[in-house]
């Protein structure tokens, strides 16, 4: 169930379609991006993609892409530079949802990266949406929101609270220029607690943090992209991975927070199979693998991250077997 208040699930209504939008942040693998778009190809989706403008994006690539689908409508946005920890990535989810929603108010929007698959029939994935429709009394009908959020400890909040600085070096390849990034920045932090700056403390509104990426409902999207420009414009300079705080603090400082998805049984509050404790460090999730196969098959989870044909085609394969239409 959704939110906190009493919801009244609807009966999947006969003959009515949802439309999603998938939001893809991608760089690179772009067979698997194409295969991805072919799996799942219908008139109920179209793909929205924002290639990073720090690498080579080719005409061959972007037709390519276009036409693995046939129903489904492909769209490449305007493009960006993202950096690791830096605001590209939330800007580039901003620029991504709102070119979707004047193409066509559809009833979701997904965020993924361009390694992220449906790990279910696009049929059973339709339907997971459909049925966790809600009535509000007061308010009449929305649709449940997906967003992973939560209380920041002390060390998430010093992301926003106080300007971090040299972001783009915090993963150098040269470990003594990382350490020097970090430990100055580190320093700095410091010395604005000593003296009092605080960005967070003069808000009227309290902080959430969580996982960047998310499936959002119409009615929500509207309201989020003004929002959401609003929290860049007041942290986006000099925050750390503002993409883990801006979906949050919006949606858990809003009316729509009623509209929240509350995992039950196990499946995530973004509905993503992820698994961060075999990661790099790095804050990327583990590669899921072959070896993985019963634990990416049997989820209850919609939408698995990552997935990489170049370290296993197999377990990629696999997954688009099993959604393909």
């Amino acid at each position: 169930m959704a939110g906190t208040e009493r919801r009244n699930l609807q009966v999947r209504r006969k003959g009515v379609k949802m439309r999603h939008a998938f939001l893809m942040i991608a760089h690179s693998n772009w067979k698997q991006v194409a295969a991805f778009v072919s799996a799942i190809d219908t008139d109920q989706c179209d793909f929205f993609i924002h290639v990073n403008k720090n690498v080579c994006l080719t005409e061959e690539i972007i037709k390519m892409v276009e036409q693995s689908a046939k129903k489904s409508k492909v769209y490449f946005v305007k493009r960006i530079p993202i950096i690791w920890g830096g605001a590209g990535i939330c800007e580039a989810s901003i620029l991504l949802l709102e070119e979707a929603y004047k193409r066509h108010k559809y009833d979701y929007y997904h965020l993924m990266t361009g390694t992220d698959l449906l790990v279910k029939p696009f049929e059973q994935f339709d339907s997971f949406f459909e049925l966790n429709v809600y009535n509000n009394e007061s308010e009449g009908e929305y649709k449940t929101n997906y967003i992973s959020y939560g209380t920041p400890n002390k060390k998430m909040m010093s992301r926003v609270a106080y300007y971090n600085f040299f972001i783009s070096q915090w993963r150098n390849s040269n470990k003594y220029i990382r350490k020097l990034a970090t430990m100055t920045n580190s320093l700095l932090c410091e010395i604005q607690n000593i003296i009092g700056i605080n960005r967070v403390k003069k808000q009227d509104f309290d902080i959430y943090c969580g996982s960047s990426w998310w499936s959002i409902s119409n009615e929500f999207s509207l309201y989020y992209i003004k929002a959401a420009k609003e929290f860049m414009r007041i942290f986006g300079s000099k925050t750390f991975a503002i993409d883990e705080f801006c979906p949050q603090t919006v949606v858990a400082n809003s009316k729509y927070k009623r509209s929240l998805y509350l995992n039950p049984n196990g499946i995530a509050k973004n509905l993503r199979l992820l698994d961060f404790e075999r990661g790099n460090g790095y804050g990327s999730p583990h590669i899921w693998t072959i070896e993985d196969k019963n634990e990416v098959l049997e989820t209850e989870n919609l939408i698995g991250r990552k997935f990489d044909s170049e370290i296993d085609i197999d377990i990629v394969k696999t997954v688009l077997n099993l959604i393909h239409r």
